[in-house]
């Protein structure tokens, strides 16, 4: 099935689930057209071979970003980690143990910020 369609009813949600088909060449559009072209440089190893490939941000974005941005900002934002499990579609808690810990991360470098004012 593509395009978007009705996920679950609540009595004030609506949840629409967008298949990867009908969202991926939207999801392209939105990063190039939102001024998101700082370039960027992205490390990575095969063997002892270091590789840096630079791209702009947009072209680095993708919907599995979107994902993380938006568990971790939940996870920073004090919201319960079952609670984005269910949203989400995660396995288990366990799944989300990197996700945790890079929340944890945004809320020692909030507190920092907090402290100097």
């Amino acid at each position: 099935m593509t395009g978007p369609f009705l996920l679950s009813v609540d009595v004030n949600v609506l949840i629409f689930y967008l298949s990867p088909k009908s969202f991926y060449p939207d999801a392209a559009l939105c990063p190039a057209t939102a001024g998101l072209d700082k370039p960027t440089t992205k490390t990575y190893f095969i063997g002892n071979e270091r590789c840096d490939v630079t791209l702009p941000l947009y072209e680095r974005i993708s919907t599995h970003v979107g994902r993380k941005t938006f568990v971790v900002t939940g996870l920073s934002s004090g919201l319960s980690p079952y609670t984005i499990t269910q949203w989400t579609g995660h396995s288990s808690l366990k799944a989300m143990k990197p996700y945790m810990a890079l929340a944890d991360k945004v809320k020692k470098e909030s507190m920092k910020k907090f402290d100097e004012v």
